[in-house]
C-alpha cells in the first residue's frame, strides 16, 4: 500500500504533452532527484548549467525509448521513430546512401533494423505473458503527464508513467534489463533507484495505491516477469525521494551546489570484500 499522502500535495493535474515536450518542461522529476542523490554539483552540471551540453543517448537508452513507445503507443510509433535500412556505410557509396536516407527522416530517431526486431519481439513477449497481458487488457492510459507542486518546498513535480489504470488504482511501468529474475531485477532496482521512481510516481498520482513492474529481457528468449513494489519498497523510495527533494530546495535557496565530502573521509573496504 502507498503511504498516506502528504499534506503538503497540491492537487495533481493531468496534462497532454508529446514525451519531447514533457522533458523540456520545468519541474522535479526522478532523473533530476538520480542527480541530486549523486550530488548537488552533477544536479546543477545537468539541469542549471547554461553550458551544459547533453550527452547523446547511447544505444541502449535509445533500444528502451523506441521499445517503450512500441509498446505503450505502437499506433503513434512512426511518428517519432524510423526504421534505418542495412547500408554498409564504410563505403563511399554506403556513405551516400546513408546520408540521403537521413535527410528524409525529418529530425525522427533512427532504429536499426535488427533493433526493430527485437522490439517486436519483446512486446510480443510481453503480450504473452499471463499476468502482464492481464495489466496490459486494464482500461489504463499510456504516458500521461503528471504535475503537481509541492508546498513544503514550492517545488514543481512531475511524473510520466507509462501505463496509468486509474479505475484499478495501478500503475505500471515496462522495464527493459538484461536480467528479469528476481535477484537479477533487484540488483536493477538498486542501481538504478527503481524504488524512489514507484514511491516519486504514487505521490504524483491520486487514487492510485500499486506499482508493477514489468520487466523484459532485452536478449531472446526475452524472458518476462512482472513485480509489484512491496510497502516497504515504496517506504524507503519515498524517504529517498524526499531527501533528494529537500536537498534541492536548499541547494535553490543557499545558491551552493557542492559536490562530494569537503572534508577527509575516512575509506574503508568495500563490504563486498572479505579478504
Amino acid at each position: 500500500m502507498q503511504n498516506a499522502p502528504r499534506l503538503s500535495q497540491i492537487m495533481p493535474t493531468e496534462k497532454v504533452m508529446s514525451n519531447t515536450d514533457y522533458h523540456k518542461s520545468g519541474g522535479i522529476n526522478k532523473s533530476k532527484l538520480d542527480d541530486m542523490d549523486r550530488s548537488p554539483l552533477h544536479a546543477w552540471e545537468r539541469w542549471i548549467n547554461p553550458k551544459h551540453v547533453e550527452e547523446p543517448p547511447t544505444p541502449a537508452m535509445l533500444l528502451g525509448s523506441a521499445y517503450h513507445k512500441f509498446q505503450t503507443e505502437p499506433d503513434d510509433f512512426f511518428n517519432e521513430f524510423i526504421i534505418a535500412p542495412q547500408i554498409n556505410r564504410r563505403t563511399k557509396v554506403g556513405k551516400e546512401e546513408y546520408a540521403k536516407f537521413e535527410k528524409t527522416a525529418k529530425g525522427k530517431t533512427l532504429v536499426d533494423d535488427k533493433d526493430f526486431t527485437r522490439i517486436q519481439a519483446m512486446c510480443e513477449s510481453v503480450r504473452n505473458h499471463p499476468a502482464a497481458s492481464k495489466l496490459l487488457a486494464l482500461k489504463g492510459k499510456p504516458e500521461v503527464s503528471i504535475t503537481w507542486k509541492d508546498y513544503e518546498t514550492g517545488l514543481d513535480c512531475k511524473c510520466r508513467p507509462d501505463w496509468y489504470c486509474p479505475e484499478d488504482g495501478i500503475l505500471v511501468d515496462f522495464k527493459t534489463t538484461e536480467d528479469a529474475s528476481e535477484r537479477g531485477f533487484q540488483r536493477s532496482v538498486e542501481k538504478f533507484r527503481y524504488h524512489v521512481q514507484a514511491a516519486w510516481y504514487l505521490r504524483g498520482v491520486e487514487n492510485c495505491q500499486s506499482f508493477i513492474f514489468i520487466a523484459v529481457e532485452k536478449k531472446a528468449p526475452y524472458a518476462v516477469a512482472c513485480y509489484n513494489a512491496s510497502a516497504e519498497m515504496l517506504a524507503a523510495g519515498g524517504r529517498a525521494a524526499e531527501r533528494n527533494l529537500q536537498q534541492w530546495a536548499r541547494c535553490l535557496e543557499s545558491k551552493r551546489w557542492p559536490s562530494y565530502a569537503d572534508n577527509i573521509v575516512n575509506l574503508d573496504p568495500p563490504k563486498w570484500n572479505n579478504d
